[in-house]
């Protein structure tokens, strides 16, 4: 669905946008945020966790991005 609108969705957009629609269907997700450095840049990317395996993303990206946040949400988001 994300690659299907004219303007580029950002990862925290669209990690929020399906813990929100996972939430409404009552499955508890966690929606994980991280860090890391790259030379005298630090680059952010938010994912989705079902069951502790990532469910938008590749299976290690929490070895490429350590999460520093961790939200458990089931359709809190309102």
């Amino acid at each position: 669905i994300a690659g299907r609108h004219l303007t580029k969705i950002t990862c925290l957009p669209r990690a929020l946008t399906i813990t929100r629609l996972l939430g409404r269907r009552g499955i508890r997700t966690d929606l994980k945020m991280g860090l890391r450095r790259e030379a005298d840049i630090v680059k952010g990317h938010a994912w989705v966790e079902y069951n502790q395996r990532p469910i938008n993303d590749a299976d290690d990206i929490s070895t490429v991005y350590p999460h520093v946040v961790r939200k458990l949400i089931a359709g809190e988001l309102s």
